[in-house]
């Protein structure tokens, strides 16, 4: 029991044998939480303070721990602005005064301010917490009043009281809480103290050889890199999908979660598509008008046509169906939250500029998806056509005005202009958008029903929108014409074998695609034909477009038109000198390549040379010192006749030739080595190779520098240590099939210089383990992969068996090398396609086999 006497503040404590105890511990409690307990003469704690004193204790200590803030702050803006620890009567003489607050007040407001922090700004608790803005006032205020003491007579305190303060200081006053207020909303729950500033992610910095890396900083490069490192075990294509529309929706990074096809429409006043976009944090949903990009990186129609013609995502299975996601646009989105959402968007920008410059690791820690919003709005601000109100029309923003209650944010033709600047178009009050046509009139030698046989190819569809007829349909045709339009520059920047390239190409050689009057064109040339017919189409109306809107709003000036006209054709003569200036760029880079091949292929002759030459001395030498007595050879037995191996001939002596009785007999012939039936003639035959394992061979080939860049693994050069090259290349195919990229990049001698030892060792474990998984998947198995060896050939046997499952399921005719591996998924989606498509008739297989001569002919 414990009783205070709130009289005298005493502490009353029965001293009794069961509580005595915890009445010391208690009392010792209390005595630490008031901090400054009274200490008596011999300067121990006096228990017995009054009430008064104690509170009167703790509200200075609250008070003396603001002003070591304070003073701190002050300390570190001194320090980091260059100045003396202590102001001086000098430096405040004039305006100097105004001036050191006002400098003040900038630093604190540019960065948030932990609330409990150390001489380094970073926080000293686990609290995320910033300094409230009446606090950060309230510490100006005390600085204030230091300068005051420092000089008593200024002028800006003559007459005034000690409460009093200048008028300048009235008047920012207000401001300074209102920004710090502000940043303080914008900094909530999305900074992170120790961690440097989010930077802008440009669209395009025209970043050049030797330039710092952060000009290589930007959407460019993201988009690019991840388009060149696609395939088809990855989801690189979707994700740049993602970037893209993000940075084309100036929006937050988690918000593209939320996008449906049944928001979608097509507006056909301003021939735009409408995509609804839906807002987190506000509850709100406006317009969001799309219009087509030069840029083929920047294209909404392109990298959406990608992924729809990629990643099927205009395809959704019965189980997507069922959960309601036949209308999302991104279905693998719904299980995560949006938070989640934005990490991710925020990784994939990271991977995406790794490798883009050397020494640029240190500065993409410095981009995240909120990056992604900072550098469309800045790109905006740039622009010298663009106002606030077209800005905010497309970001989502509110102009903080009462027009904002009376407009109408579902109308796609307020965020149309912002649409216009982002995509580089000269005239961004345009009042139609132009889109590349597959179906245009003067695509007079695209054949129609080849075209059409080839959008049919690219794209699987069963939402009922993007069917023929659908309300949809047209977003189809658009971005198949911006495949193809964009489909040579695709082809430079990232490379002929980029998966949207490859998978376009197979899509073509699928459709059959022909061109009127050359029909002994290869699908490929084909391709860039229509690519070269959509363009220059494309071009012609846009320039008509921007024609017509200058004219137009000039009341048709005549003069003005010439003006566009010329203007149109200049930016064209610019457009085409860059493209001539990339072209002959790649080709620069082809010729340094190929002339590195060569030096290569140099280097192996004359190594080859050497070692033919040294092998020929040999020979001369066995020759010239071997016995010229043929030694005699017994007879062949009946089983020897018969293709039997000759036993090597037992020697004769020199001395007995002539003299056929000095001649020893010979012993019997060995028994004959019966063959195994039961094995196969392949793997009898590489009997060399029964015990090697994958591991050893991709480690010794990978020593041997038989890995280069650009090129499949299962066509390198396969050393003479394995007998059995075909089953070898087994495993390769498997291996680039499954093989993490950045492990398949350590196998390449150039990767490795300046890793650790052991790198290439941890790099070959982690592939060969991905394989031997990938396998036990095609198998269909719930085994392990440490549930079978590693050995080449019974991993070369189990490939093969599945490429044979592969030829037989989809009746394909190549060879069981050539067949590609896919998953098993796909194999079976592919074998029920196959088995409801109709049957074809006596006649198509007769045009079918006319077709084949003639393209053998051809060759």
């Amino acid at each position: 029991l414990l009783v205070l006497s709130t009289s005298q503040a005493k502490y009353v404590i029965p001293f009794t044998p069961i509580y005595e105890s915890c009445c010391d511990l208690l009392l010792l409690i209390i005595i630490t939480m008031s901090s400054d307990g009274k200490k008596n003469e011999q300067g121990t704690v006096n228990p017995y303070a009054k009430a008064s004193n104690v509170s009167a204790n703790l509200q200075a200590g609250n008070t003396q721990k603001v002003d070591d803030s304070a003073h701190r702050l002050w300390s570190i803006f001194r320090r980091e602005t260059c100045l003396p620890a202590d102001a001086t009567k000098e430096e405040l003489e004039g305006s100097g005064a105004e001036c050191t607050i006002m400098e003040l007040a900038q630093f604190v407001l540019k960065q948030p301010i932990p609330i409990h922090f150390n001489d380094d700004l970073q926080p000293t608790s686990e609290s995320n917490r910033c300094i409230t803005a009446t606090v950060l006032a309230g510490y100006i205020g005390k600085y204030l009043k230091y300068l005051r003491k420092i000089d008593p007579d200024h002028p800006d305190w003559i007459g005034k009281k000690e409460n009093e303060y200048p008028s300048w200081w009235t008047e920012i006053r207000p401001k300074i809480i209102d920004r710090a207020q502000n940043n303080q909303i914008k900094w909530q729950g999305t900074f992170s103290f120790g961690v440097p500033g989010t930077r802008a992610l440009y669209l395009d910095l025209d970043a050049h050889d030797g330039d710092h890396p952060l000009k290589y900083c930007d959407l460019k490069h993201v988009i690019m890199a991840l388009v060149k490192e696609a395939k088809p075990s990855n989801k690189n294509i979707e994700m740049a999908a993602k970037i893209m529309m993000t940075y084309d929706s100036v929006a937050r990074g988690g918000e593209v979660k939320f996008q449906k096809f049944s928001d979608w429409s097509f507006d056909y006043m301003t021939y735009v598509l409408d995509t609804k976009w839906s807002e987190t944090k506000t509850c709100d949903k406006y317009a969001m008008p799309r219009v087509p990009d030069k840029r083929w990186w920047f294209c909404f129609f392109y990298l959406m046509g990608a992924y729809f013609m990629c990643g099927n995502g205009l395809y959704r299975t019965e189980a997507q169906k069922s959960n309601g996601f036949e209308h999302t646009v991104f279905p693998d989105l719904q299980k995560v939250s949006d938070n989640y959402v934005t990490t991710l968007l925020g990784s994939w920008i990271k991977k995406g500029l790794a490798g883009a410059a050397e020494g640029i690791e240190e500065f993409t820690k410095m981009f995240t998806a909120k990056s992604l919003r900072i550098g469309a709005v800045n790109e905006l601000a740039l622009h010298a056509m663009i106002t606030l109100f077209n800005a905010c029309a497309r970001s989502g923003h509110d102009t903080n005005t009462s027009l904002d209650s009376y407009l109408d944010r579902s109308n796609p033709i307020y965020g149309l202009p912002a649409a216009y600047a982002l995509h580089g178009y000269k005239h961004i009050r345009a009042k139609k958008a132009v889109f590349p046509k597959i179906n245009a009139r003067s695509l007079g030698n695209v054949n129609k029903e080849s075209m059409e046989r080839l959008v049919d190819a690219m794209f699987e569809i069963n939402i009922p929108e993007f069917l023929k007829g659908g309300t949809l349909r047209s977003v189809v045709d658009i971005c198949a014409a911006s495949l193809i339009l964009h489909y040579p520059k695709v082809c430079r920047d990232c490379g002929p074998t980029n998966q949207i390239a490859s998978k376009l190409e197979d899509c073509a050689e699928k459709a059959k695609i022909v061109y009127a009057g050359k029909p002994l064109l290869s699908h490929i040339d084909v391709l860039k034909l229509y690519s070269a017919e959509i363009k220059k189409q494309f071009d012609e109306d846009v320039k008509k477009s921007e024609m017509g809107d200058v004219a137009e709003g000039e009341n048709g000036s005549i003069e003005l038109l010439q003006i566009a006209e010329i203007s149109s054709d200049v930016k064209e003569i610019k457009e085409n000198e860059q493209q001539l200036m990339d072209e002959l760029n790649m080709y620069k880079q082809a010729y340094e390549k190929v002339k590195q091949e060569n030096e290569q292929l140099k280097k192996d002759y004359y190594q080859k040379d050497a070692m033919l030459k040294q092998a020929n001395s040999k020979l001369n030498f066995l020759r010239e010192n071997s016995s010229p007595v043929r030694p005699l050879k017994r007879p062949r037995t009946n089983d020897e006749a018969e293709g039997g191996d000759d036993d090597v001939d037992t020697p004769v002596s020199t001395d007995d030739v002539g003299s056929n009785e000095n001649v020893a007999e010979r012993p019997p012939p060995p028994a004959k080595k019966q063959r195994n039936t039961n094995r196969s003639d392949s793997i009898n035959s590489s009997t060399g190779d029964a015990n090697k394992t994958l591991t050893w061979a991709l480690t010794l080939m990978a020593d041997g520098n038989l890995f280069h860049r650009d090129q499949k693994l299962d066509i390198a050069t396969i050393p003479n240590d394995i007998s059995n090259k075909s089953k070898m290349r087994h495993c390769l195919t498997l291996i680039d099939f499954a093989g993490d990229p950045s492990d398949i990049e350590k196998l390449y001698s150039e990767e490795r210089v300046g890793q650790k030892i052991g790198t290439l060792t941890e790099a070959v474990s982690r592939l060969v383990t991905a394989a031997m998984d990938k396998l036990h998947e095609f198998e269909g198995t719930t085994e392990g992969a440490s549930a079978h060896t590693e050995k080449i050939l019974g991993l070369a046997k189990r490939i093969s068996d599945y490429r044979n499952k592969i030829k037989k399921d989809l009746s394909m005719a190549e060879s069981v090398g050539q067949v590609p591996l896919m998953e098993l998924s796909e194999l079976n989606r592919r074998k029920e396609e196959a088995a409801n498509a109709p049957k074809p008739t006596a006649l198509d297989k007769f045009f079918r086999r006319s077709s084949k001569d003639s393209s053998n002919n051809d060759k």
